[in-house]
This record gives structure tokens, C-alpha cells and sequence, in this order.
């Protein structure tokens, strides 16, 4: 594990739009666990459910105001079908305090995820120190440049070949890239939480003068 030191030059806050629709109550697991493809709704995760992954309604693009995780049983959203690379549109994504973790994507590279709408961010909200928010599907632009907030104690992991180019706002906790591939964040860091990097992956960023390779400090 190493931490990306002094790339937080600039202390202000990435506009996120977080807006409050409809609770939506949902499994940890399957298999009758569904995501609603509904941008207005808001999907608790607030029962253990049965077996298996999270799916979405969504047969190609899903679009969901939150998907908050309110139990402590970890739960994982697939979002590729062995067919179908699928699209999370969402503005966040929550793990409450003292919960289990949740994971976008089972594996690496699986699926893609964005803000809901373009040009707006997406927030990535752990309050839980003993959990993981683990986004294995690559973040993406939403038409033009997305932002993107990490909030909360517990920590995030991005594992996917990312491809956002908005701000990075960190405002507490880690925000860990792992996975295998290059990430290069082009837009500002900012924020009093800790960038860090996992894995064999190289990041570098256009916003701070480091590139962070395999033996960084």
C-alpha cells in the first residue's frame, strides 16, 4: 500500500448533486434482488435475501438516484451477464455506519458506472471504518466531465480502468486505486483524506507534480 503525499493543494468542494426520491427496500442477495432502473428512487439494501449477486433491472443502462447499503451482510451488484457489460447511472453510492461492505462489479473491469446526470458527480460514501466500497466497474464520464467524492471513515477502492476527468474530492478516510490497470487523474485532487495506491497499477495524476509507481512512500 503506498500514500500519494502532497498532491492536496486545493481545499475546495466538488459540487455533488444529491437528491432524495423514493426508498426503494432490497436483499443483499439474490437472486430476486433487483436494482429498479428508476432515477428517482432511492435502493436501501435493508435484508439479507438469499443467494447471489444484486442485478439490475436495466437491461443495458440502469439508472438509480442511491444505492445505500443498511445491512451487515456484504452484498455485491453484478453488473456484467456474460454477455452484457452494463451502465450504472447513479449519485451515489452509501455503506452506513457499522454495516457490511459493497461491491460494484464482481470482478475487475466489470460494467461501467457514472453520475446520473451529465455533467453533475458522483459520491462514494463509506461511514463504516470496517467496511469496503469496492467499485470493480470502470468510472466513466457522464457526457462531459464527472466528478467524483469520496466522503465517510471506511475506505473506497477503485479497481477499474477509470476514465473520469473531473475533481477528485477526498474529504476523509482513503481512497485506494487497485487493479491492474494505468490510471492517470487528470482533473484536481483536493480534500483531507489520503490517496492511495494498491497493487501493480501505476498512478499518476495531472493535477499534483507525482507520478506513484510500485515503490512510492
Amino acid at each position: 500500500m503506498n500514500h500519494v503525499r502532497g498532491c492536496f493543494v486545493l481545499s475546495s468542494i466538488v459540487a455533488t448533486a444529491v437528491l432524495f426520491g423514493a426508498d426503494v427496500d432490497i436483499a443483499a442477495r439474490g437472486p430476486a434482488s433487483v436494482i429498479p432502473n428508476d432515477a428517482s428512487a432511492i435502493a436501501r439494501i435493508t435484508s439479507l435475501g438469499d443467494d447471489g449477486p444484486i442485478r439490475l433491472e436495466g437491461e443495458w443502462t440502469n439508472s438509480i438516484l442511491q444505492v445505500q447499503q443498511n445491512v451487515a451482510t456484504g452484498a455485491v451488484v453484478r453488473m456484467f451477464d456474460g454477455v452484457t457489460n452494463k451502465t450504472l447511472l447513479v449519485s451515489a453510492l452509501k455503506i452506513a455506519d457499522g454495516q457490511s461492505d459493497l461491491t460494484i462489479g464482481e470482478s475487475e473491469g466489470d460494467g461501467v458506472v457514472s453520475a446520473l446526470t451529465p455533467g453533475s458527480g458522483l459520491l462514494l460514501e463509506n461511514a463504516s471504518a470496517g467496511a469496503v466500497l469496492t467499485v470493480n466497474a470502470d468510472v466513466v464520464n457522464n457526457t462531459t466531465a464527472t466528478t467524483l467524492s469520496k466522503a465517510g471513515a471506511g475506505k473506497v477502492v477503485l479497481t477499474g480502468a477509470n476514465a473520469y476527468s473531473g475533481a477528485t474530492l477526498i474529504d476523509e478516510g482513503e481512497l485506494a486505486f487497485g487493479g491492474n490497470s494505468t490510471q492517470t487523474l487528470v482533473g484536481v485532487i483536493s480534500g483531507a483524506g489520503s490517496l492511495v495506491k494498491e497493487g501493480g497499477r501505476t498512478l499518476g495524476s495531472h493535477g499534483c507534480e507525482y507520478l506513484c509507481r510500485p515503490h512510492c512512500d
